[in-house]
């Protein structure tokens, strides 16, 4: 399932403080979420001008940092490449204390 119908499914209280950020595959993001970034996309007709580059290349740089942490710290726990074998209520538990272990430094 892709991320964002995942987001879209779990009804998951985002804070409204709170910046998302994604990529293009995250197209209708503003409806859910106000304070949302996605790149600009280009059209056949609509060419991006250098506004609009910058703004990709912001949000793609800061958007990859993320992402190397989840492929290379957080992903490594096999909760996330194999079939989750415990309660669904328990999912929101495991990856909170995960993603806590990381914060605290020690992964």
């Amino acid at each position: 399932m892709h991320d964002f119908k995942l987001l879209k499914e779990s009804k998951i209280n985002i804070p409204k403080k709170a910046i998302l950020i994604g990529d293009l595959g995250y197209q209708g993001i503003k409806k859910i979420h106000e304070n949302s970034l996605i790149p600009h996309k280009k059209t056949k007709n609509n060419k991006l001008d250098q506004v609009k580059k910058l703004v990709n290349r912001i949000i793609s740089s800061i958007r990859v940092k993320v992402e190397h942490i989840i492929e290379n710290s957080i992903k490594v726990f096999k909760i996330f490449s194999t079939r989750f074998r415990n309660k669904k209520e328990n999912v929101e538990s495991f990856v909170k204390f995960i993603v806590s272990i990381y914060n605290l430094g020690l992964i």
